[in-house]
């Protein structure tokens, strides 16, 4: 898209055309994926940043082109494919580390920071929650997206039930606004979190299963937010979009992107 200035547009949409540009918003702690809807200018403002400096660094991105190309299928029953293969996956992989490792420095050392219990509870919630989202997705959500993303790409674009797939786009606003909830839900814990660690920064001093605690959060907080951008600014827009239903012409993506 050839706009004049980023200014007004959506930051989720600016990042959705160069997974790059996540990078320099992310430098100036702006949120893309719960937050994605909101125009560029209101985003900086909430984090007492300055637009016009914010919309030349996306430029100088732009200019480099050293991004980091998005990778994700534009199909979008390829892109539940990678979402529950990548993201879901890690999620699942990662959650029993993090939960050891934020319990036992809550145990350890709890008396002398007060805050790690509360990382512990925080993470123990985000954690359930994310479980929970994730079986929803993939016993609902995502089989119906499969059906759906099979039957337009078969060419028969006749009316038929949801379950199959009939029609030219069985979801509605109403699928995704729940999804969306959990979504901002998951992301408000996860600046909590943030808050509460300092950034994700132990202390001078702090032992190797405190560092192991931050580091493990902040990889959560860098998958989370890939993994919300791709279902916020790329599956959900699809599927409310009946053209979305097409034959796969993206590439396959790469393991972890």
């Amino acid at each position: 898209m050839s706009d004049t200035s980023f200014i007004r547009r959506p930051v989720g949409e600016i990042v959705a055309e160069d997974y790059g540009r996540a990078a320099v918003l992310r430098s100036y702690g702006i949120d893309f994926c719960c937050g994605g809807g909101r125009p560029l200018d209101e985003a900086c403002t909430r984090r007492n940043a300055d637009p016009v400096e914010v919309e030349a660094a996306i430029r100088a991105h732009d200019a480099r082109k050293t991004a980091e190309v998005d990778p994700a299928p534009a199909n979008p029953g390829e892109l539940v494919d990678h979402i529950e293969r990548v993201h879901h996956a890690w999620v699942r992989e990662n959650l029993p580390a993090l939960r050891h490792f934020t319990t036992r420095v809550a145990k350890v050392h709890g008396a002398g920071w007060t805050e790690l219990s509360l990382i512990a509870e925080r993470t123990e919630e985000l954690a359930r929650e994310m479980e929970d989202h994730m079986r929803d997705e993939e016993e609902n959500l995502f089989p119906q997206v499969r059906a759906a993303s099979a039957f337009g790409a078969s060419g028969d674009r006749a009316s038929g039930d949801r379950a199959s797939g009939g029609g030219a786009n069985p979801f509605t606003d109403a699928d995704f606004a729940e999804l969306e909830a959990e979504h901002e839900h998951a992301g408000s814990l996860m600046a909590e979190l943030r808050a509460l660690s300092g950034d994700f920064t132990p202390p001078d001093g702090a032992c190797a299963t405190w560092r192991a605690a931050y580091a493990k959060l902040e990889e959560f907080e860098a998958d989370l937010h890939r993994h919300v951008h791709l279902e916020n600014n790329l599956l959900f827009p699809a599927l409310r979009d009946p053209s979305g239903f097409s034959p796969a012409t993206a590439q396959a993506p790469s393991a972890h992107a």
